[in-house]
């Protein structure tokens, strides 16, 4: 027997080489499709880590946290519903965009779920802890836009946390390329272990075969008994070996063996090569099984090439077992190679979340603070947000010295904030430039206010209760100005400074400067200043000028050393109007220039009336003065006694002295008969008195040209140009100059008329009424305290019938 069959087999190349090869190319592939998932590593990392929306939500908690200290700094940390429903409104009207849907849709769909929430019986009630507070807002349409802001807020930063997720996601697609291609490799590099037995021995059979064929042919027993015995070695090998089954064998053009036959064939059957392509595809068929899990060896080796030509033997063997199990193995092996990648990716992200909690999240919580302490009300608030005591965050330890030095920083702002105009450190602040000398030019309202009567009420107090009363009324007065929109100056002796307009720019200033004043007499005269030690308490009334100029308004002062204040003359000039409120007996006085600047929106909103026309020491032109009554609605009988004292003046201004009396005289009337002394009206009607007794040179402009700069005690007009009734009450009135009766007016509740007239304009009093209003007389009213009915004269708004009959003579005469 020839040994070239062996040498022919091997130059036919092994199909079982070609299906190594093509197995490893397979497996190549499926790890090139991982290599494309490597894509999602950064995505799979964020819905790992979630760590944008974590910030997110950190950030947005710490300003909700902001807005909670804010709204609840005088509520002991706890927020009514309205307070809820106003932090609402104001996001949808002034936050819109934080907003993702339009505000209509937003409301529609949380107002219901908002008055469910907010269902209680006193709405004015604070009730609401920060964890109800943002479960509230939250659990609203508005608030799931509140966090898509925020979130979209983060993705777009191109800081620190930006720069570490482009990083972390570059470093993890890079381990994960690395990884991959390490793989591909070790693949390519593996060594594949060819099996050529089923050409060998298909080469060997032939061998066989052929030297039996050319001997004696198959007629004998013997020779086909030793061929099948070969071919049942071959078998019992492949299966042994590798599993494989043989499913039929043709040699020379003899079929030997067909796995339906159930062995070999005793005799062969000799066929075509047409029959044997025939047989190997109902085989193939009835298997189920794929080209790529058969074994099909002839010879020639270029009839199993071509598909064409003469097959001489041919073998067709089952490996499906073989591809199954390389299968197995490549689909674990991309399985290793997918849970190797997300263990990096969950190390990594372990690691990444401790630095962003060690550093990256305090670091922008940091950020946020310091962004916050552009706006100077948020500079006040320095508590931090409750810690969260299952989740402690160790802080880097530089991190930590910044937030000290921070907080540090915050509370000599804060501190500075009370020296300096808060708007002036706030506008710095943002500009971030240094404060040089330098003034502009600017139109603002200008506002002065002191204690009436303040050595007075000092007498006999000691240092602290002097210092204690200061503090509470400067308190009410900074509050009232604050509200207003409005800068708070200085604060000298008993007097302060505030201006409207500058450094911050208001609308409409004179009528806020106006309103500052008003409610200024309001808090003062609603409750007292001071509790002596033995349980004594003091109330004070406050005397406010207001006037509306151009000024010049900056840094004064050095180089080393300024401050941001005021220069004109209409400082000095509403300075002098505010003193003139002493003479007049009034609570405020402003210039016709608050009342004409803005278009006369001051005029409009607020009841004033002329009080007088002056030229204050040291000036030559004149002012008209006017008193602020308080506003237009509500006070109806205030309304027609400015307008008729208003037309009196005018009679007054035009030399119509006895006409200007009559008029002056009812408007005295009217405030007499609510229970109000007019200083005004009464000192204008004793002028028309005297004129008309003495009329004025021709030369007379109405222009009272004062010689005196302060107006505590003004003289009470000659009781000899009123009639008999007015006498009475001028003498009266002359009384109240004294200390005694001054503090018997200023520690009488004044609520009905709203601060705008303090003392002496208050409840009539006198020493020497008709012998029917004495104290012991029945014309007391009966409701009052006893020490107010002063010398018999009710205090109260409704004055006695006898005086109501005595004022009707009075306008009778």
């Amino acid at each position: 027997m020839r040994n070239g069959g062996w040498l022919e087999g091997n130059d036919q190349a092994s199909r079982l080489s070609r299906m190594a090869r093509t197995s490893k190319m397979t497996r190549l592939a499926r790890i090139a499709r991982v290599a494309r998932i490597t894509k999602l590593i950064p995505k799979l990392m964020r819905v790992f880590r979630k760590q944008n929306a974590s910030l997110a939500k950190k950030l947005l908690m710490r300003r909700m946290w902001r807005v909670f200290l804010f709204l609840t700094k005088d509520t002991d940390g706890l927020l009514s519903s309205f307070d809820i429903k106003v932090f609402y409104i104001s996001i949808m009207t002034e936050c819109g965009y934080l907003l993702k849907r339009p505000r209509a849709v937003l409301l529609m769909k949380d107002v219901d779920r908002l008055c469910d929430s907010l269902q209680v019986e006193d709405e004015m009630m604070p009730r609401f802890d920060f964890d109800q507070f943002v479960n509230i807002i939250s659990a609203t349409q508005t608030g799931e836009d509140l966090v898509q802001f925020h979130q979209d807020d983060v993705d777009q930063e191109t800081g620190v946390w930006s720069l570490t997720q482009k990083l972390s996601d570059t470093t993890a697609m890079k381990v994960c390329v690395g990884i991959l291609v390490l793989v591909c490799m070790i693949s390519f590099l593996e060594i594949a272990i060819e099996d050529h037995s089923v050409d060998h021995t298909l080469n060997q059979l032939t061998s066989v075969v052929s030297y039996e064929h050319s001997q004696s042919g198959f007629t004998g027993t013997a020779s086909t008994d030793y061929i099948c015995d070969l071919i049942d070695l071959f078998i019992l090998k492949v299966q042994g070996a590798f599993k494989h089954n043989v499913l039929y064998i043709r040699l020379d053009g003899w079929t030997f063996y067909d796995f339906d036959e159930g062995g070999c064939l005793r005799p062969p059957m000799q066929d075509t090569t047409a029959a044997a392509l025939n047989r190997k595809e109902t085989l193939q068929d009835f298997s189920h099984l794929r080209e790529t899990e058969l074994i099909w060896a002839c010879l020639p080796r270029e009839s199993c090439l071509s598909g064409g030509g003469a097959i001489v033997s041919a073998i067709l063997v089952d490996v499906s077992l073989e591809v199954k199990n390389n299968s197995e193995m490549a689909l674990y092996t991309i399985l290793m190679v997918i849970l190797l990648l997300l263990t990096f990716v969950y190390i990594l992200n372990m690691k990444i979340n401790m630095f962003s909690g060690n550093l990256l999240t305090p670091l922008r919580s940091l950020v946020d603070d310091m962004q916050a302490m552009s706006c100077l009300e948020l500079v006040h608030i320095d508590e931090d947000m409750p810690a969260d005591s299952s989740k402690p965050i160790q802080v880097a330890e530089e991190l930590q010295h910044l937030q000290v030095a921070f907080k540090s920083m915050r509370s000599a702002i804060r501190s500075w904030s009370k020296y300096v105009p808060a708007c002036v450190v706030e506008r710095l602040y943002i500009s971030g430039t240094e404060a040089v000398i330098g003034v502009s030019k600017c139109n603002a309202t200008i506002l002065f206010v002191d204690i009436d009567g303040f050595e007075d009420k000092c007498r006999g107090l000691p240092p602290n209760d002097i210092l204690r009363l200061l503090e509470n009324v400067f308190n009410v007065i900074g509050e009232v100005i604050q509200k207003h929109r409005g800068t708070l100056l200085e604060f000298i002796a008993d007097e302060v400074l505030a201006v409207f307009n500058t450094p911050r720019a208001i609308a409409h200033h004179p009528l806020a400067g106006v309103r500052a004043a008003q409610d200024i007499h309001v808090e003062i005269n609603s409750r007292s200043m001071l509790v002596k030690a033995d349980g004594t308490e003091v109330f004070v009334r406050c005397r406010v000028g207001v006037h509306t100029s151009n000024i010049l308004a900056g840094n004064i002062g050095s180089v080393k050393r300024m401050k941001y204040g005021l220069l004109g003359d209409g400082i000095n000039q509403t300075a002098r109007i505010k003193g003139l409120t002493s003479r007049y007996k009034t609570g405020t006085l402003c210039t016709e220039k608050v009342l004409l600047d803005d278009g006369g929106r001051a005029a409009r909103f607020v009841c004033t009336r002329p009080v007088d026309v002056v030229a204050v020491k040291g000036k030559k032109d004149p002012t008209t003065v006017y008193e602020v009554l308080g506003p237009t609605l509500g006070f109806e009988w205030q309304v027609e006694a400015a307008k008729k004292h208003r037309e009196a003046f005018k009679r007054y201004q035009s030399r119509s002295f006895e006409a200007g009396r009559a008029l002056f005289q009812e408007v005295n009337n009217l405030f007499l008969q609510n229970g109000l002394v007019d200083e005004p009206s009464r000192l204008l009607m004793s002028r028309c008195a005297a004129y008309v007794a003495t009329p004025p040179p021709a030369d007379w402009d109405g222009v009272d040209r004062l010689k005196s700069k302060n107006f505590t005690d003004s003289p009470p007009p000659s009781p000899e140009a009123l009639n008999p009734y007015e006498a009475n009450v001028s003498r009266g009135l002359g009384s109240l100059n004294s200390a005694s009766a001054i503090r018997d007016m200023q520690s009488m509740p004044f609520a009905e008329d709203f601060g705008f007239s303090p003392f002496p304009r208050g409840r009539a009093q006198g020493s020497d009424m008709p012998e029917e209003f004495s104290s012991g007389s029945s014309a007391r009213c009966g409701t009052c305290a006893p020490q107010y009915c002063v010398s018999g004269f009710c205090p109260c708004y409704s004055a006695p019938p006898q005086i109501t009959a005595r004022t009707s003579e009075v306008v009778s005469a």
